[in-house]
């Protein structure tokens, strides 16, 4: 696939529970009004959710994986959510603890403004291209999570993005609007929240559910696009979902939902990875 490739499909979801309403955003918005990386050696970063899947589940391809999480002050996931999300990284992308890093760089300096900032998609992507140290390299694919202070700009009346997937590699949590949803709904659970949000956007950096193709099972909810239809899966849309109960565990993926990483791993796209060397923080132009 070209690395150029863009494709213009949005994915989003709402779901309700009570008169809570919260959600997650699969993005997969036209980057043509920005300019695409110069070097030719650092991976394009700006390709679309999923496409990136079959690279992130086979170390034939990329033999490591860095994740780097950064945060505007005061507003980082715990740490415990940080440890279930990489013992959720070791048990779903085929490579050993050691072939894993989840590294926290340095905190973005959060706003002075009296009200949570509202932040467009755009405004996200310009955080990430101006912060972000990991970017592919050979050998090396990298994962990028940005925890925010505020609110997306997707939001309306009840409906509230906790999360979007919105590139290849890119990942947004809005933070502030999780802790506020978690302090208003009796009985939820911060860390299980925190970690339930990551490794649901990052299922869609993975390609579920059917965002690459159609994975030979039928198991997407119509009705919330590319999420599982099952609603005990991770991938499922519901509020129940995203906000686990206190004392439960985490979601997981369900048997539709593995099933389909495993066709993804064995023939799903096709990645270009004879990228020469390059210092993940020396880029700025990678996303």
């Amino acid at each position: 696939m070209n690395e150029a490739t863009l494709y213009r499909r949005t994915v989003s979801l709402l779901s309700i529970c009570f008169t809570l309403a919260v959600g997650c955003g699969a993005i997969t918005n036209d980057y043509s009004s920005e300019r695409l990386p110069g070097p030719k050696e650092v991976y394009d970063p700006r390709m679309t959710v999923g496409t990136s899947a079959q690279a992130l589940l086979r170390q034939d391809l990329f033999r490591k994986v860095v994740v780097e999480l950064q945060s505007v002050e005061g507003f980082e996931p715990t740490q415990e959510a940080i440890n279930q999300l990489q013992r959720f990284l070791e048990k779903h992308l085929g490579r050993n603890p050691g072939q894993i890093e989840i590294h926290a760089s340095g905190p973005i300096r959060a706003s002075k403004a009296d009200e949570p900032v509202t932040y467009t998609i755009d405004e996200v992507r310009r955080l990430e291209r101006s912060h972000r140290r990991f970017h592919t390299r050979k050998g090396v694919i990298a994962i990028y999570f940005l925890f925010l202070d505020g609110r997306s700009a997707d939001d309306h009346g009840d409906f509230q993005l906790l999360g979007q997937a919105h590139g290849n590699t890119s990942i947004v949590i809005y933070e502030n609007t999780l802790r506020e949803k978690v302090a208003k709904t009796p009985g939820t659970d911060r860390i299980l929240s925190e970690v339930t949000v990551m490794t649901h956007e990052l299922g869609h950096v993975l390609g579920l559910v059917n965002l690459n193709r159609e994975s030979g099972r039928d198991h997407e909810d119509r009705e919330g696009n590319s999420h599982c239809a099952n609603p005990t899966c991770l991938m499922h849309s519901s509020t129940k979902v995203l906000l686990p109960r206190a004392g439960t565990a985490a979601p997981e993926l369900d048997a539709a939902c593995l099933d389909e990483l495993h066709r993804l791993a064995s023939d799903g796209v096709t990645q270009e990875t004879d990228s020469a060397p390059s210092d993940p923080s020396a880029d700025r132009h990678g996303r």
